[in-house]
């Protein structure tokens, strides 16, 4: 495969994250290499029409019932450390720590 097809994301599945349009904290639990899903959702969702040869990130939004899926130029590092608040955040992560929450390993 070309290395072209592959993009190195600027952020990582566990991480705290800055959502820029939403004006949140965030954590990743899911990367896509680039933007995966179909053009119909891309028109109605991507309201600013980033690129979608980026890497993109499933996210849980703080203090919401949200996941949103965001391209990484909305993204950047969060104001503090604190940990957010998301009813299905131990569906992915066990623990946090400085930042970053543990991913929970899953069974086959």
């Amino acid at each position: 495969m070309n290395s072209d097809n592959f993009l190195r994301s600027k952020f990582v599945v566990g991480q705290l994250v800055f959502h820029k349009l939403m004006n949140e904290k965030a954590v990743i639990f899911d990367v896509d290499p680039y933007f995966s899903k179909d053009d119909d959702w891309y028109q109605e969702m991507a309201t600013n029409q980033p690129a979608k040869k980026q890497p993109w990130y499933h996210v849980l939004v703080n203090n919401t019932l949200n996941c949103a899926y965001v391209a990484e130029e909305n993204l950047a590092m969060p104001p503090d450390k604190e940990p957010i608040l998301h009813p299905q955040i131990f569906d992915y992560f066990t623990s946090y720590y400085d930042g970053y929450y543990r991913l929970k390993m899953l069974a086959n």
